[in-house]
């Protein structure tokens, strides 16, 4: 690691600890700000499903490839690659580490050693390309990293059950995602990004919940939003509040201070500055002006 000291390994489990018969390990890393590894490969294929910030890495012949919170990559055995250090977020990733067949001398199989070749020819095919984690894929992972970070020390059998079946899980459903055609995943996660805010304008939120919700660092968060929508997630909240007080106005014999809690703005005098702000109007104008007509 070229800044090791930003990063620590929060949970690993190994191939004796887990006995399913395709996997060598599992490993948990988070970091709290972005960091750069040096190039380097690994014996087996990796599988990375990240689960806070972003992550952006430079493969051989492949050039960069960028991932955020909800999305997973696959990089073959003995690919050069490295993690780059110039996105600055911090960042929770969880690795799969997969073996080139499958093990007969291990305990436990759940596939087929027939299921898992045809499983890896498809993660193989589409490696390196970043690929959407569907929800339960999301809440899984998110399951198993947490029982790694905080499992008891000697696991009991039934929870070891639980972490092959959400190993099992996971592998199913990322042999899933990438079976589909590709998806434009950083779009995507924008979209969330707009979702979370419309969903929640009548709360009084903060752009740190949105970065929270996300997982990207603010700055970068900042960035993409304003590339997609042409607005920081600032002005798109106050201009989205500013259109549901319009219809409200027009629809409703509400009280303007009524309306202005009513869209997550409380403070009914800096309501009034920013509704003409955007409109042009004080609310009590634009709601005269609106039923007359005019």
């Amino acid at each position: 690691m070229a800044t090791s000291s930003y990063e620590h390994l929060s949970g690993r489990l190994d191939a004796d600890d887990i006995g399913l018969g395709w996997l060598d390990g599992i490993t948990v890393l988070e970091s709290v700000k972005a960091i750069s590894t040096r190039p380097h490969a690994h014996m087996h294929t990796e599988v990375i499903f990240c689960l806070k910030g972003e992550l952006s890495y430079r493969i051989a012949d492949v050039g960069e490839v960028s991932l955020g919170a909800g999305m997973g990559l696959v990089i073959p055995a003995r690919t050069r690659h490295a993690l780059l250090g110039d996105v600055d977020t911090p960042g929770k990733r969880l690795g799969f580490h997969l073996l080139a067949q499958m093990l007969s001398s291990r305990r436990f199989a759940i596939f087929t050693p027939s299921d898992y070749a045809d499983f890896r020819n498809t993660l193989l095919a589409n490696a390196c390309r970043p690929f959407k984690m569907p929800s339960a894929q999301i809440a899984a992972v998110k399951r198993l990293s947490e029982f790694l970070a905080t499992g008891s020390a000697v696991p009991s059998s039934a929870e070891m059950g639980l972490v092959r079946l959400l190993c099992c899980s996971i592998l199913y459903d990322a042999v899933n995602a990438l079976s589909g055609p590709p998806v434009p995943v950083r779009p995507q996660l924008m979209e969330d990004a707009v979702k979370f805010l419309e969903d929640h304008y009548a709360e009084r939120i903060r752009i740190a919940d949105l970065v929270r919700h996300i997982g990207y660092g603010r700055a970068r968060l900042f960035e993409l939003f304003k590339r997609q929508t042409g607005l920081s997630p600032n002005d798109y909240l106050l201009r989205f509040r500013i259109r549901k007080a319009q219809d409200l106005l027009v629809q409703t014999d509400l009280p303007v201070r009524e309306i202005a809690r009513r869209i997550g703005m409380p403070d009914s005098g800096y309501f009034s500055i920013m509704f003409k702000r955007q409109t042009g109007h004080t609310p009590t104008l634009y709601r005269e002006r609106s039923q007359s007509g005019k």
